[in-house]
């Protein structure tokens, strides 16, 4: 009996394999790109069997390096786990903005440790996920990454041979088809009690995987409603604004619908071209060094092989033998008077020319992947100021695309975190202050921290010079407003609302040091008269003596 195939299935079937044959040109070079910096993300164009040798291609491991340490820099400099790399806000303000009510930036604060706490859980780990992503940036120039709640918040990223994705008419990322290759025994635990297909059910015995995809898109594709049964439709007309659907790809049959009240999927580009879907990466720029690289390593070491154990001439009976210049190669001449000897001598053979050239082209992956503007080069001990200029020249040749993964990776990561652990009761309950207001998750840029911090600094220099200028003329300082210095120097320390007083509590603080004042202003004004009357009791008393003499 064959089984009837679901329109659904097909068009979703046929749509991922429009978009995977759209970008076949791109997967022939994002496999030879990972050939070279990560063999084991080499399945682009071709399967690699379990347990074979990836790393055969590679002979100089400049370009792997160079991208390891472009992850772990992006890594250390944006999502550091020992500091709070995104803040909770009022939607109307900045994150870098306190919130007037103090009760609502320490919900705020709470909110952000609580995120904190979970997204660093063991079964999220999305520090190890977020790593993997830079890598998929470094290399081919976009990750894509799943958020979802299935039991607890989960987070993983996914290679990139396993996904296609398309984007709307203003270059936003809205939908993603995911292959998954599951075991019958898999299958049946991802989706028990629904019927798989036939397919998986022959499988069951030999172990072979059957092709799944995960389906997401955006409900207003017209073309998909009216294969979708009654309880998603309903779920679409109540606010839910994404399909989710499963599908058996070898059967084409739809084994799980559901919805998405936002996307569930993060997919930022390092930079993009005109009319191209999918980010281009910084190895993409060095392939032609990563390349040539290779190509240089080997001719050296064949020139240091034959350096080591050299082609030798030997004598054989009046016969000529075909030169052979290999690494220990013999090559047969006529007469018996003929030495041994080798046939390259020595000197002849320079491999410091192509050691020389080896490491411009060494220098130029580095640069590539930006390592020299990441390191810390071996010096001196650097002034503040130079730090703060290197950290600026780093920030100037990265910005436009970390400004492009702020939006595209972690405002979608983060709103995505925020509303999931929100429907599941995971936050205290917000302050009255908040009652119709938008909440909003900001990622905290390094380029905006770094800003704040300038700004701090110099409003701590601008003052501290004051002060001496204070010295001469008292009303030197008149022109700062403290609370706004104290506000500028807050927004660049980083330090937590809970340091904050409350305005009731500032006010009852503020009435205090004036009654303070007062009282002391008052007791400076009685002095003088005491003083005065005791004069007068004082000269009265010596009248009153005198008279009496």
């Amino acid at each position: 009996m064959v089984q009837k195939t679901d329109p659904l299935a097909e068009l979703l079937v046929e749509r991922e394999g429009r978009l995977r044959s759209e970008r076949a040109t791109l997967e022939a070079l994002w496999q030879d790109i990972a050939r070279y910096l990560v063999p084991r993300k080499a399945t682009f164009t071709e399967e690699i069997s379990p347990g074979a040798q990836r790393t055969r291609n590679v002979l100089d491991s400049t370009g792997p390096r160079a991208l390891e340490m472009f992850a772990s820099f992006l890594h250390t400099l944006l999502n550091n786990p020992s500091v709070q790399w995104f803040k909770t806000c009022d939607y109307d303000l900045s994150p870098e903005d306190p919130n007037d009510d103090v009760s609502v930036q320490k919900w705020f604060d709470e909110v952000d440790h609580r995120m904190m706490r979970r997204m660093a859980d063991e079964k999220v780990n999305i520090y190890a996920h977020l790593h993997e992503g830079y890598l998929d940036i470094g290399a081919f120039g976009t990750s894509v990454t799943f958020i979802d709640w299935p039991d607890t918040l989960r987070i993983r990223a996914y290679h990139l041979a396993d996904c296609v994705i398309d984007e709307d008419v203003y270059g936003f990322v809205d939908t993603v088809m995911r292959r998954s290759f599951l075991r019958s025994r898999q299958a049946e635990q991802r989706f028990p009690g629904v019927d798989l297909g036939s397919t998986v059910e022959k499988r069951k015995g030999d172990g072979t995987p059957t092709k799944f995809l995960h389906c997401v898109f955006p409900a207003a594709d017209a073309e998909y409603l009216e294969h979708l049964d009654q309880r998603v439709l309903a779920r679409l007309r109540a606010g839910d604004e994404y399909v989710s659907a499963w599908v058996n790809a070898e059967d084409k049959v739809v084994v799980e619908q559901s919805t998405y009240e936002d996307f569930p999927y993060s997919v930022p580009r390092w930079y993009r071209t005109r009319d191209d879907i999918y980010g281009r990466s910084p190895a993409m720029t060095v392939m032609p060094d990563v390349r040539m690289a290779n190509r240089m390593m080997e001719t050296i070491l064949r020139g240091a092989e034959k350096l080591v154990d050299p082609p030798l001439l030997v004598p054989d009976g009046g016969l000529l033998s075909p030169v052979r210049l290999f690494p220990g190669g013999l090559t047969m001449a006529d007469g018996s008077g003929v030495e041994l000897k080798p046939l390259i001598p020595p000197g002849a053979s320079r491999i410091e020319v192509g050691d020389g050239l080896l490491k411009d082209r060494q220098a130029a992956i580095r640069d590539g992947f930006f390592v020299p503007l990441f390191a810390t080069p071996q010096g001196p001990v650097k002034t503040a100021t130079q730090v703060l200029q290197e950290t600026d020249d780093r920030n100037r040749a990265v910005s436009p695309m970390l400004v492009r993964m702020q939006h595209e990776q972690f405002h979608r990561m983060l709103t995505r975190v925020f509303r999931l652990m929100y429907r599941h009761g995971e936050f205290p309950t917000p302050p009255a202050a908040l009652t119709g207001k938008r909440v909003d998750v900001r990622y905290v840029s390094p380029l905006s921290a770094s800003q704040h911090q300038m700004e701090a600094l110099g409003a701590m220099r601008i003052t501290d010079a004051g002060a001496a200028w204070a010295a001469i003329d008292p009303s030197a300082l008149d022109i700062f407003d403290p609370h706004e210095v104290m506000k500028t120097i807050y927004r660049g320390s980083g330090a937590p609302a809970s340091i904050l007083r409350t305005p009731a509590a500032m006010r009852q603080v503020t009435m205090a040091r004036n009654q303070a004042n007062k009282s002391a202003q008052q007791q400076s004004e009685l002095i003088p008269a005491v003083e005065a009357g005791a004069k007068v009791v004082t000269a009265q008393a010596a009248a009153t003596r005198a008279s009496k003499a």
